[in-house]
Order: structure tokens, then C-alpha cells, then sequence
């Protein structure tokens, strides 16, 4: 299920923005992830990259940052688990633990993430400032062997249906985007890249919720601090959520 913004349109060559960190409750083979998807639109067989921190037990023992790659969905893959990602940076790893996470009602930290396609048609990770690796065009069916024509930022949990009703694992901060700053989880600074390598705000985003009475978006007006940003996440099951 999904909580994201969107942005749909032609000759994307990359994305950035800058997420808060949360680690919410993730139940056994689930998984709750904050990201970006950088894609060619859809169809059966998609080109997407995904970049961003998840937490789900069955691959990792807590909260992560990761980043992977699908053809249609059928060779999708994880940080280091990706055969063909091409890692560059022996200092930040794939998959590593993220540290500090936000506090609820207190301080919050970021983490800042571009996706951009270079010259040679290398689609690179950058993290805080620091390129770790690239995926190269060939690892692709034609989609992303060019420009992205859509771009998501939001949430996404697998929900599993436990014991026959709607999971209670958490998106985000585990809260709804209607408590706002400090307390529910937010994606601000949204921009996209280019031709040439220029930068242009997101700011004609619409936001998207698979089952908002679990998990929500909430896009806001565009600020001068924030530039494009949103809100979003949810607790799951609840007495509206079934």
C-alpha cells in the first residue's frame, strides 16, 4: 500500500529531495520504506529505481538506508544484492543502519538523496553530498536506458493481512500527516533535473493514498524554507483501518 506524491511528464533526468528519519513498527515478512521511485511511466515491463530507508525484518535486522532496481518488476533487487549496481564509495555502504532516527514531538534528522542520469546513461545515487554507485543502462529493458517520464516520492508497506485483517505495521512516523512537523514523517525540498543538468521544483506534485484511513498524504503549499513538500504515513490497523 502506498502514500506518494507524483509527478508525471517527459525527459526526467533525475530527482532529489530530503526525507526525515523514522523506524517505525514492522511486523515479520512486511516491510515499511520511505523512498523515491524514478521510473519510465509503467506498463508490464517497467524500468524503476528506488532509493531510500526501509525497515523490514525478513532483510535486515532494523532501519536502513537501500536502494534497487527492477525490470518489470521480475529481477527487482536490494543494495548489494543488485548484481549489476556498480558501487563506487568505500565509505557510506548500501543496506548500512541509519543513525540518528527522529524523535516524536522532538528533534528530527534528515537524510538527503539525488538520482540522476549522467551522460554515459548511468543512473547514480547520491547520498548527503557523496555519490556511492551507479546502475548502467544495460540492466534495463529500454525504459530507463533513456529519461524518466515519472518520478514518486511517499511510503510503501506490505501488507500481509495477519491473522486476517489489515496489518499494524506503520508508515513513516507511525502517525498521520495531520499532526504535522515533529510528529508525522515528511519529504521536502522536491526537485527534478533537467536536460543539461538544471534543477526545477516539484512544485505541481498531486499526492496519492492506496487506503488513506490507514496511511495518508497531505501535499502542502510550497514555502520558501521547504520549497515542495509533503506529509504522509499512518499507524495501519485501526478501528477505521480493518
Amino acid at each position: 500500500q502506498y502514500a506518494v506524491a507524483f509527478l508525471p511528464g517527459s525527459n526526467f533526468y533525475g530527482a532529489l529531495g530530503e526525507i526525515n528519519v523514522w523506524n517505525p513498527k514492522t511486523l515479520k515478512k512486511e516491510l515499511s520504506a520511505s523512498q523515491f521511485w524514478v521510473t519510465d511511466g509503467g506498463g508490464k515491463d517497467i524500468d524503476s529505481v528506488e532509493v531510500g530507508w526501509m525497515v523490514s525484518p525478513s532483510i535486515s535486522l532494523g532501519e536502513c538506508f537501500y536502494a534497487g532496481q527492477a525490470d518489470g518488476y521480475n529481477t527487482g533487487c536490494y543494495n548489494v544484492r543488485c548484481s549489476g549496481f556498480v558501487q563506487t564509495n568505500r565509505k557510506i555502504a548500501l543496506g548500512a543502519f541509519l543513525t540518528p532516527i527522529s524523535i516524536y514531538g522532538g528533534e528530527q534528522h534528515l537524510m538527503g538523496i539525488k538520482v540522476y542520469r549522467d551522460g554515459q546513461g548511468n543512473w547514480w545515487v547520491n547520498v548527503l553530498g557523496q555519490n556511492l554507485g551507479y546502475w548502467p543502462p544495460n540492466l534495463f529493458n529500454g525504459g530507463l536506458r533513456g529519461p524518466a517520464s515519472l518520478i514518486e516520492w511517499g511510503g510503501e508497506v506490505i501488507n500481509s493481512n495477519p491473522q486476517g485483517v489489515h496489518t499494524s505495521t506503520q508508515m513513516g512516523s507511525g502517525h498521520f500527516p495531520s499532526e504535522s512537523y515533529s510528529r508525522a514523517a515528511y519529504f521536502k525540498n522536491l526537485q527534478y533535473i533537467v536536460d543539461g543538468g538544471g534543477l526545477e521544483d516539484a512544485k505541481d506534485i498531486t499526492g496519492q493514498a492506496t487506503r488513506p484511513e490507514c496511511y495518508d498524504i497531505q501535499v502542502q503549499k510550497p514555502s520558501r524554507e521547504w520549497g515542495s513538500y509533503f506529509y504522509y504515513g499512518g499507524p495501519g490497523l485501526s478501528a477505521n483501518c480493518k
